[in-house]
């Protein structure tokens, strides 16, 4: 596909992403969902979502824990870990990253 990956590989590798955010998603598992290379996945998911795929899962990383910080009063260690972050710091440096605001900062809002 020249233009980007295929619409059922792309939506494979979105529900993917999404069932597994708690767990470690790598470049080889994500392109063997798509049957490419990773070379060639990370050109084709590039074009079809606008972002690499690491940051892509970041994103979404931070997308459900900021659902997660509204949602109830658990604390910022679990909700790393129930979003897929290696630690509460590496999961307070991205949510900053990616919203402005620490996740403690976002939860007070």
């Amino acid at each position: 596909v020249r233009g980007g990956l295929s619409p059922a590989a792309r939506r494979r590798v979105e529900d993917y992403v999404e069932a597994h955010l708690d767990q470690p998603l790598t470049l080889p598992d994500l392109a063997g969902l798509s049957g490419l290379s990773t070379h060639h996945f990370a050109r084709m998911f590039k074009a079809s979502f606008g972002l690499p795929p690491h940051r892509y899962v970041t994103l979404r990383r931070v997308e459900k824990a900021r659902r997660l910080l509204k949602d109830g009063l658990s604390p910022l260690a679990e909700i790393a870990l129930d979003c897929g972050f290696s630690s509460q710091s590496h999961f307070s440096n991205c949510f900053k990253s990616a919203t402005g605001v620490t996740p403690r900062g976002f939860r007070n809002l």
